[in-house]
């Protein structure tokens, strides 16, 4: 059996702590004989430091220790914006989003917001294309026919703009320009 070590194990004997107000930083400072010392982690649950460093001066440790606290806060605020930006859903019914996927061809597909579902999810069906230029042989540029569907319905959660069809498919909002797509035969 592999033996789990604790944050325990990597703070100093008699080490001071000190936990960031605007982040999720903790410091544990450190001296020994000549030099400073000190062990950050971030969070309260993670086991292994982000760091363990000594300096030969105190002045260069606390220089550290802020530097680190400063990189905890914009990484706590981009969380933040981040998920924020995600949340949400910016798509009404009727918009019409496609799904652009291949490995040898491009093949392009159109859907339709049906309806919306709580305060992330979508309902969407697949809907018709119609060519409006060849682009050369086997490709052409294609633009969706709004309300002729030809799918059922799916239920998708949303972010934003995007909806995640299926494992291999992700839609984005259409502009209503003409897509590329080709095939093989």
């Amino acid at each position: 059996m592999a033996l789990k070590l604790t944050r325990e194990f990597y703070i100093p004997k008699g080490s001071m702590k000190i936990i960031q107000k605007d982040g999720d930083g903790i410091a544990y400072l450190y001296t020994k004989k000549t030099t400073w010392g000190f062990v950050a982690f971030h969070g309260t649950r993670s086991a292994k430091p982000d760091l363990h460093y000594t300096y030969n001066t105190e002045v260069a440790r606390n220089k550290a220790v802020a530097k680190f606290f400063e990189s905890r806060k914009e990484i706590t605020d981009w969380k933040i914006e981040n998920r924020s930006s995600k949340s949400g859903r910016d798509l009404k019914v009727g918009d019409i989003v496609y799904a652009s996927w291949g490995y040898d061809q491009t093949n392009i597909d159109f859907y339709q917001v049906v309806a919306l579902k709580g305060n992330v999810s979508v309902v969407v069906r697949k809907i018709a294309q119609h060519t409006v230029k060849c682009a050369g042989p086997m490709s052409e540029r294609v633009v969706a026919v709004k309300d002729q569907f030809i799918g059922l319905e799916l239920t998708r959660r949303c972010r934003k703009t995007y909806v995640r069809i299926d494992d291999v498919r992700s839609a984005s909002i259409w502009d209503g320009r003409p897509l590329y797509q080709s095939h093989t035969h």
